[in-house]
C-alpha cells in the first residue's frame, strides 16, 4: 500500500526526472487521501446510476409509455460506464502524479494538468527563507492535513505544498535539513523570525 500512501518516509525505489545521481529522496507526499471522497463518491452514483436505472426500466415502461430497445440500452449503458471509468481514471492519475518531493538537496513540486500537461518547479534548500504550515476547518484538523508554506528567494516567492499529511511534520523536517545545510545559526533567525511554526 506504501504506492498509493499519501505519506512515505525513505521511499524505495522512486525516482524522478530531474534527479541527480548523489540524491536521495527522504519524502514523498501527495494530497491526502480524504480530498479524494468528493471524486470518489461521485464516481460511485455515476457506476451506480444504469443499475437504477435497469431497476426501474419496467416503471418507466408501463407508467410512462417509455420503452427502449435492448441494443439502445447495451449502447447506453456502454457508453456512460466508459465515461464513468475515465472520469475515475482521469482523477485517480492526478491525485497520483501529482506529487511533493523532498530530497536531502530540494523541494520539487510536480503537477500534472489533466494527462497531457505537467509542470516541475523546484527550490534549493539553501534558498528557503521562512517554513510555514497552516490547519484550518474541521476535516484539516480531524484528519491532521494542511498546507506547508515555504518562503524562497528564488523566482517564485512561495513555494507550496498543499492539502499534505502532518504539515506540521513536515515544516520541522524541512527545517533541520536546512538547519543541517546551512548551519543552525545561519539559518533558524531567518526562518523564526517571520513567525514561522517550529513543531
Amino acid at each position: 500500500m506504501s504506492a498509493l500512501a499519501s505519506f512515505v518516509e525513505k521511499p524505495v525505489g522512486i525516482h524522478f526526472e530531474t534527479q541527480e545521481k548523489n540524491e536521495t529522496v527522504l519524502y514523498l507526499m501527495r494530497r491526502h487521501w480524504v480530498t479524494n471522497l468528493g471524486w470518489l463518491s461521485l464516481g460511485t452514483i455515476m457506476l451506480l446510476l444504469p443499475l437504477v436505472l435497469v431497476v426501474s426500466g419496467d416503471y418507466l415502461t408501463k407508467e410512462l409509455g417509455i420503452e427502449v430497445s435492448a441494443n439502445y440500452q447495451i449502447a447506453a449503458f456502454l457508453i456512460w460506464y466508459l465515461f464513468s471509468f475515465g472520469f475515475l481514471l482521469e482523477n485517480f492519475l492526478t491525485w497520483y502524479f501529482n506529487v511533493y518531493i523532498v530530497t536531502d538537496k530540494r523541494l520539487v513540486d510536480v503537477d500534472f494538468f489533466g494527462l497531457f500537461y505537467k509542470q516541475i518547479s523546484e527550490c534549493q534548500l539553501e534558498k528557503i527563507q521562512d517554513v510555514t504550515h497552516r490547519m484550518g476547518g474541521v476535516a484539516q484538523i480531524m484528519f491532521h492535513y494542511g498546507d506547508v508554506l515555504i518562503q524562497t528567494a528564488g523566482v517564485n516567492d512561495y513555494f507550496e505544498f498543499e492539502v499534505v499529511p502532518n504539515p506540521g511534520f513536515v515544516q520541522k523536517k524541512i527545517i533541520e535539513l536546512i538547519e543541517k545545510k546551512q548551519g543552525s545559526t545561519s539559518v533558524s533567525g531567518v526562518l523564526f523570525r517571520k513567525g514561522g511554526d517550529h513543531v
